[in-house]
């Protein structure tokens, strides 16, 4: 597992990195997700033009 600053081989990380690594990597995804999907829900969808 590893990100940008902090790599390490999965038996050596530590729990501190670990949880950095996470939410890098998924509180990004669920920011961006969060905002597109309020848009699309603003505009009655996503899929086909309205």
């Amino acid at each position: 597992m590893s990100s940008a600053k902090n790599s390490a081989p999965s038996e050596s990380l530590t729990l501190d990195n670990w949880h950095k690594c996470m939410s890098i990597n998924l509180d990004g995804t669920f920011l961006c997700c969060q905002k597109v999907g309020k848009h699309m829900i603003e505009r009655g969808g996503g899929g086909e033009d309205r």
